[in-house]
């Protein structure tokens, strides 16, 4: 091959790698665009350039004074979104519309009486009354970077910058939403509830960990004066009373990360040796489908042809080499980060495709409608059913483990044999019925599981407010 053919191969696998300069790095939400306002939720867009510069501050910032009104008016509860690969805050972009069908479901399932008396909630609870807010979040970047098939070329592009996204302006409003929650007073009966979900999806995943996994290990090394050295093959055991950890809000959910094990190994080493109280509850959730082929094969010929092209020194230690090459929530010979599994109770349950159609907002420029992919089961009047668990109303539920056995909505939670008792921190492989592929992370069965297993996580602590305020207070 001739010398400027050899440049030209070079400066379009480049454009390929990185991504077209320009394409779609624009923000969508600025001004008036946000929120928008739903008779159940109000959803806020932050939206950060590929430098993880804030397009316009005063998009974080209307959502953060509007958690703060809230908060300080009626019982509150917050769920920041962060998406993906391929996604945006584009008007019709898929990941919005289902994200709304998410706040729209969590807010039926939190009104619920059940749910507010366990909460400590005393205010009014018909469904006109002002007395509860849901406010959803949705944290956008430039998850496309290049038109149609093209995109999944841009693989390295995308997760440095998702890295950069993590790192900069992103995790100040994090940790400016967590010191909100923090700061928060609950326990006596005159305070309002506050509650803060995260959730992150591919490489919105790798934000929020490279966003919260700092805090995270922080207070994980204040519990244990053992140190999580990464070349340890096992957690250290420190003889220790049982601790109560707290992580950034009330629950951070990883879906499918596109992150390598190699971040979360250390929370591993420091997490697992630790016994813990009885009121501790689920702080860091990964879910990660037993079918997805982007993670199990793409992630990892991607992070290998990295190493290649950025002159990595090699490394002899096959763990590290692992660790550094395998997407979180998939174990190897050396990788043991799995904890638990999720899967329907039935195992003849499968997914089928629905639609979610929508009017768009009205200032899109968007013609038709919107549709966003929803999965639910086939058949599922035909499917065996199992009764839940445990209800808002079960007196276990003050001290109930939420890293055991748990049915919720016909779909099981249920811990391998390394699990340990009142795990804060979960691993969980996902059953094909549950979380289909990398992309298919809206769906009915996990939404049944996972909107009445938050509430409940939310409802245990608030059962527990002496060792949530010393939780918060040894946070801050």
């Amino acid at each position: 091959m001739r010398p400027r053919h050899v440049h030209s191969a070079l400066a379009i696998s480049a454009a390929l790698i990185a991504g077209c300069g320009g394409y779609l790095h624009e923000p969508y939400r600025l001004g008036d665009k946000s929120p928008v306002v739903d008779e159940r939720f109000d959803l806020y867009f932050v939206e950060a350039d590929d430098e993880g510069w804030f397009w316009q501050a005063d998009q974080a910032n209307r959502a953060l004074d509007a958690v703060r009104r809230s908060a300080v008016a009626r019982n509150t509860f917050v769920v920041l979104f962060v998406h993906g690969w391929h996604h945006s805050a584009q008007c019709c972009d898929d990941n919005v519309e289902s994200f709304k069908e998410t706040l729209k479901r969590l807010h039926i399932e939190l009104t619920k009486p059940d749910y507010r008396r366990a909460r400590g909630e005393t205010t009014p609870t018909s469904a006109a009354d002002d007395s509860f807010k849901l406010i959803g979040i949705y944290l956008g970047w430039r998850g496309r970077s290049l038109p149609g098939p093209l995109n999944y070329f841009t693989f390295w592009g995308r997760k440095s910058a998702a890295e950069r996204v993590g790192e900069t302006d992103a995790r100040e409003f994090i940790a400016r939403l967590n010191r909100i929650y923090l700061d928060h007073p609950f326990g006596d009966s005159r305070d309002n509830f506050l509650g803060v979900i995260s959730i992150g999806h591919s490489f919105g995943a790798q934000v929020l960990m490279r966003a919260m996994t700092t805090t995270l290990e922080r207070d994980l090394i204040q519990l244990n004066p053992l140190p999580g050295y990464l070349r340890q093959r096992e957690p250290p055991k420190p003889a220790v009373e049982p601790v109560a950890l707290q992580g950034i809000g009330d629950l951070v959910i990883l879906l499918n990360p596109a992150a390598e094990a190699a971040a979360y190994h250390r929370l591993h080493l420091l997490s697992m040796g630790l016994e813990y109280r009885e009121s501790q509850t689920p702080v860091l959730i990964t879910f990660s489908a037993e079918n997805d082929k982007v993670r199990r094969k793409l992630f990892t010929i991607g992070r290998m042809l990295g190493e290649f092209f950025t002159g990595k020194a090699p490394k002899a230690d096959p763990a590290e080499r692992e660790t550094e090459r395998k997407a979180l929530g998939i174990d190897g010979e050396y990788v043991k980060h799995v904890t638990h599994r999720i899967q329907p109770h039935d195992p003849n349950a499968r997914l089928v495709p629905e639609r979610i159609v929508r009017e768009p907002e009205g200032y899109c420029e968007v013609r038709g409608e919107c549709v966003a992919k929803w999965l639910r089961w086939a058949d599922p009047e035909t499917l065996q059913s199992a009764p839940d668990t445990l209800s808002a109303a079960d007196a276990r539920l003050r001290t109930f483990d939420f890293s055991g056995d748990v049915r919720l909505g016909s779909v099981e939670l249920k811990p391998y044999a390394g699990a340990i008792t009142r795990q804060p921190l979960i691993v969980a492989t996902a059953s094909k019925a549950i979380i289909d592929d990398h992309s298919g992370i809206f769906t009915e069965p996990f939404l049944q599981f996972l909107v009445p297993y938050i509430a409940l996580i939310e409802s245990k602590i608030a059962m527990n407010p002496v060792d949530d305020r010393e939780k918060k207070r040894r946070a801050r």
